[in-house]
């Protein structure tokens, strides 16, 4: 595998609730450019997820999440979730070439998620674009239900949480 190095992008990007840590907000105990301060006790949330870029047995340090500005994750056997940065209003063309790959070489669907356009979906041909974007949506409704406060009920923000328009994009 290969290491994060100096990258600490999914402490910012991603939403860890055991660490009160929300979404595009830097995790408290994120040494930033260097890594976690609490490594050895870190929740097992944090210590279970592995971007695509470190499950790789090689791999181009462009696409580095820091580097490229995106993280990819694998979502299952067939769809691949692109989260981009929030300061970045467009792919870099590192990114763009590696979701080209995916799609055209590999055969996933890619869905890029971004804070500022709506969803879009990047599909194999002869890959039905529609039934991609249901299943993103059932992928997400279940993750919304897995981060239900301890009493059981969703909180105002999870309840608000709704997936965007999208744009279907065909390879």
């Amino acid at each position: 595998m290969v290491e994060c190095g100096g990258c600490t992008l999914c402490c910012m990007m991603l939403n860890v609730k055991c660490m009160n840590s929300p979404s595009y907000q830097w995790c408290p105990h994120c040494d930033i450019g260097r890594g976690c301060r609490i490594h050895e006790t870190k929740s097992d949330e944090c210590k279970n997820y592995d971007c695509m870029y470190v499950q790789q047995e090689k791999c181009n340090i462009s696409l580095r999440p820091d580097r490229c500005k995106i993280i990819f994750e694998k979502l299952n056997d067939d769809m691949i979730l692109a989260l981009l940065h929030p300061d970045r209003k467009d792919i870099t063309d590192v990114a763009r070439k590696q979701i080209h790959r995916f799609v055209t070489l590999e055969g996933y669907s890619v869905l890029l998620k971004s804070r500022t356009k709506p969803l879009q979906v990047y599909v194999p041909k002869g890959v039905d674009a529609n039934k991609v974007f249901a299943r993103f949506q059932d992928l997400e409704k279940e993750a919304l239900n897995n981060l239900r406060n301890p009493n059981g009920r969703q909180t105002e923000e999870e309840m608000e949480e709704k997936v965007d328009d999208s744009t279907i994009i065909y390879h």
